[in-house]
């Protein structure tokens, strides 16, 4: 285990640090493992013929070892053999992890790792440590021994995560290349049909049709919630009235006045073949184009024509913000309603300078 250890915090820090050249080494290993894997899978006929990829697969130019094998004589060989297994390091080092229950993801593929992790879940002879299905020494997981090869085949060099890969690109394949806005759409389409699999046959003998495109359905749901949360699904705002403001008055927020500003008709949706990187930016996009407080006419506000008179707009809230050129505070407070829903608090405060202030008191301090 302190091999492990020590195997996984070198990942960590090379695989995070994108300038070095172990890092470029490390990467260049895993793409050339994965090339290699795609080989075998192709060589064993689990590829079919009829697959956008099995050309590109045949295509490979696969380096063979030749071992030749002298008996008896020194001068003419007996026999010779040729082999493809080919070490690598990174190959090793997940064969290795993934035995105790160590898997590496890869996160410019984040539907597919997610895709594999639920049917890692599901598969009833991956026992983690503590599972209720160990019933016996037959039936241990990971963490005990040499761990459990079982893992291995939801890596990202196994073949199961291999097999999701060839999937998606297939669907995208067969897709009309003109049509970008609902791609992602479609392809969630495809993939929550049991005919998609049944028609590759790829997974024949191992994984149902029905169960993988069941699976892909949750991993569809679990993928738009946890982004949808990371929208700040449900936000609401609140703002202050000018006529209390301009007479100094205390205000308590009450309910009828909170503004749901982000719901289900625009919080974030990722797309399916985007990298974890490439989503997360877009969310943080999406999000400043909703939060960002803006210099514009106030009519662009989503509020009623009665209420566009009656509360701040973005270019007030701008002006009284920034107009005493001191430091403006901001406090995020998270607790739990009586519903048992995680809420979040965002307090924006400044310093309270009025007009008749003297300019040299510091009264707002207190």
């Amino acid at each position: 285990m302190q091999y492990v250890g020590a195997l996984l915090r070198d990942l960590e820090v090379y695989l995070l640090n994108d300038g070095s050249m172990p890092t470029h080494a490390l990467i260049t290993s895993v793409e050339a493992a994965r090339k290699n894997a795609l080989w075998k899978l192709w060589q064993d006929d689990k590829i079919p013929s009829s697959l956008s990829i099995y050309e590109t697969v045949l295509n490979f130019n696969i380096t063979g070892k030749r071992t030749l094998i002298f008996q008896d004589t020194v001068d003419c060989p007996s026999s010779e053999v040729i082999a493809y297994d080919h070490p690598h390091c990174m190959e090793k080092a997940i064969r290795t992890t993934s035995a105790f229950g160590f898997i590496l993801r890869d996160m410019n593929q984040e539907f597919s790792s997610r895709f594999a992790y639920n049917l890692l879940l599901a598969d009833k002879k991956a026992n983690t440590l503590g599972s209720p299905r160990i019933t016996d020494q037959a039936h241990l997981g990971a963490i005990i021994g040499e761990g459990s090869k079982h893992f291995y085949k939801y890596s990202i060099l196994g073949h199961i995560y291999l097999f999701i890969e060839i999937t998606l690109k297939q669907i995208v394949d067969q897709l009309d290349n003109g049509v970008i806005i609902n791609q992602s759409v479609m392809i969630e389409e495809e993939l929550t049909k049991p005919i998609t699999y049944k028609r590759m046959s790829l997974f024949s003998g191992e994984i149902s049709p029905s169960k993988l495109a069941a699976y892909a359905r949750l991993t569809i749901q679990q993928f738009r919630y946890d982004y949808k949360i990371l929208s700040f699904y449900s936000l609401v705002e609140w703002r202050s009235k000018r006529g209390a403001l301009e007479i100094h008055q205390r205000q308590t927020p009450l309910s009828h006045e909170y503004r749901t500003i982000i719901d289900e008709n625009n919080c974030f949706c990722p797309h399916i073949m985007h990298s974890m990187e490439q989503n997360s930016t877009n969310l943080a996009q999406h999000l400043d184009e909703i939060l960002r407080l803006r210099n514009h006419d106030p009519t662009e506000l989503s509020l009623d024509e009665d209420d566009q008179d009656e509360y701040l707009t973005d270019q007030e809230l701008l002006q009284l913000a920034t107009r005493h050129k001191s430091p403006v505070t901001i406090s995020i407070d998270g607790s739990i309603n009586r519903e048992g829903s995680a809420t979040t608090t965002v307090c924006i405060l400044s310093p309270d300078i009025r007009e008749y202030d003297h300019p040299l008191s510091m009264a707002w301090q207190d």
